[in-house]
């Protein structure tokens, strides 16, 4: 499957220089506005270029309003110290905040691996396995992702658990995955919550919290995600934790999402 694109797309961005600007392109849209774990990664980008030597451990961000109309991207080193590196971001136009994030780092090559970590789900691979496809319209950006559904649950599908799993991968990406990639991927599918449902709802994400592990340097550009609903409060507040692997097996990521259930 390949894909072209007559403005930057998501692995140019990514792969780029830290942005100073970031547009509120069509193609770059999720549900609405700019897709908010792109903009999550791009924000962490800058924290990467601000320490040199570093990588990402932790991020955290929080979408204060929809993107329309594009963002300034700025970033800050909070305090330098001998294990850690605290930095934050924030993507914001002339109305003030957009998005803000808080970013943990540590000096590059200082992870010994995982002492435990989330089994991997059982799944076949993810070649032999349906396309899910969404309408364009859902998300913009999913035009430059391949989801493949792996489990026993669909979006809208009227089922009793609500949970998705399935691999997922930026299309024609040569490059091994990354932090970065990972964080715009942990947040590609749609709200878990959406497989009991059978309509359209809108449950957009408030805070996205990503806990980074080991990412092998060889790993492909596969993720497994898994993604479930752990709370559902009585006025429509969603809690939902997403971990992620390597298609070799290897637990890269756990995230967890606070979103709100609108009326469409």
């Amino acid at each position: 499957m390949s894909l072209r694109l007559a403005e930057p797309g998501v692995t140019t961005l990514l792969d780029g220089p830290p942005l100073e600007r970031l547009g509120a392109c069509a193609h770059l849209r999720g549900f609405d506005g700019v897709h908010g774990g792109l903009t999550l990664a791009l924000l962490a980008r800058r924290m990467l270029a601000d320490s040199p030597g570093h990588e990402l451990v932790s991020l955290e961000g929080r979408f204060v309003r929809t993107m329309l109309r594009g963002a300034r991207l700025d970033s800050a080193v909070v305090k330098r110290g001998r294990t850690a590196v605290w930095s934050t971001a924030v993507a914001q136009d002339a109305d003030g905040p957009v998005v803000t994030a808080a970013g943990l780092l540590r000096p590059r090559g200082s992870d010994l691996g995982d002492l435990r970590a989330p089994a991997v789900p059982c799944a076949s691979h993810p070649e032999g396995l349906p396309e899910l496809r969404l309408p364009p319209a859902f998300a913009a950006v999913l035009d430059q992702v391949e989801i493949r559904n792996a489990g026993s649950t669909r979006p809208f599908g009227g089922h009793e658990t609500a949970e998705l799993l399935a691999w997922v991968r930026i299309i024609g990406d040569d490059q091994p995955l990354d932090a970065l990639r990972t964080v715009f991927m942990v947040d590609v599918l749609v709200p878990s919550l959406t497989a009991t449902l059978t309509e359209r709802a809108a449950v957009p994400s408030l805070e996205l919290s990503v806990h980074l592990g080991r990412i092998p340097p060889v790993a492909s550009s596969w993720l497994l995600l898994h993604a479930r609903t752990t709370r559902i409060a009585g006025d429509a507040w969603v809690t939902e934790d997403v971990d992620a692997w390597t298609r070799e097996g290897v637990h890269v990521a756990t995230a967890r999402q606070l979103r709100l259930v609108l009326e469409v």
